[in-house]
């Protein structure tokens, strides 16, 4: 499945692309690797959450949100964006202080979204 999201991103984009799975897909496209003898990866036992496709230069990434998902994401980081909802109802910003700890403690709560800005420079993947 990373391969043939690796093959429908589009040339324009490929130089700059990044392919995101989750943290599972990430652990099972790396089994993948060791049972076909393919050890191009660190192997110090280091908590590795990025591999290069091999023969390109087009990284995987582990990124939580896709946890348990099995979908696959390429595209261009440039082309991602995060916003939030500040202005909303939902949010909360506290800021206060207390004598107890002679601390100033601080909370924030928001909503928390990502968009992209050009849909035909996107890949979306499903790992089966």
């Amino acid at each position: 499945a990373i391969k043939a999201a690796y093959a429908a991103i589009p040339v324009a984009v490929l130089p700059k692309a990044t392919i995101f799975v989750g943290a599972d897909t990430f652990r099972s496209y790396m089994l993948e690797m060791v049972e076909k003898n393919f050890y191009h990866y660190a192997a110090d036992g280091a908590d590795v959450q990025e591999f290069i496709v091999p023969g390109t230069n087009t990284k995987v990434v582990a990124v939580n949100g896709l946890n348990g998902t099995n979908k696959i994401v390429a595209a261009r980081l440039e082309n991602l964006f995060v916003g939030v909802d500040m202005m909303e109802d939902a949010e909360k910003f506290e800021m206060w202080y207390t004598r107890d700890f002679d601390q100033y403690r601080l909370a924030i709560q928001y909503n928390l979204g990502f968009q992209y800005a050009f849909g035909d420079e996107i890949v979306m993947g499903t790992r089966s």
